[in-house]
């Protein structure tokens, strides 16, 4: 099983059309899957939206606490609810892009000696997508 975890905070605007692209991406896969996404404390109505989004769809697993610690102990949070043998974070916007899950994943099927694969926009084919510079830029 193949785990994705996605950490989100106060994401109201993009939430719903994000999980989504997510879900549909994910679909494609030819391996079992979940997709946890963790609510770092949000206080804007997205946890709601993230739990109506999986209601009735059992590879969709929301997870929520207050208030709010930050992206790394969202991270944390949701590995410790993962179950597959593969874990991959990644951003709610997507700005790694639709086929990064895919990518990892062949990443580790073909090399069964690694323990993590990395993605970085500073490698080449890398970049980011849909990121504004002001976040670029810090």
């Amino acid at each position: 099983m193949i785990s994705i975890v996605s950490p989100f905070y106060n994401e109201k605007a993009i939430l719903e059309a994000s999980v989504r692209l997510m879900l549909k991406n994910l679909a494609a896969l030819d391996e079992d899957w979940e997709l946890i996404v963790v609510n770092d404390g949000s206080t804007d109505g997205s946890p709601e939206i993230a739990r109506r989004l999986a209601a009735g769809n059992d590879r969709l697993k929301v997870v929520s606490y207050t208030p709010n610690r930050g992206r790394g102990y969202a991270i944390r949070t949701g590995v410790g609810e993962a179950r597959g043998e593969i874990v991959v974070t990644t951003e709610i916007d997507s700005s790694w892009g639709d086929d990064i899950v895919p990518r990892i994943v062949a990443t580790f099927r073909a090399r069964p000696d690694a323990d993590i694969v990395i993605a970085s926009p500073h490698m080449p084919g890398g970049g980011y997508r849909n990121v504004p510079r002001l976040r670029v830029f810090l």
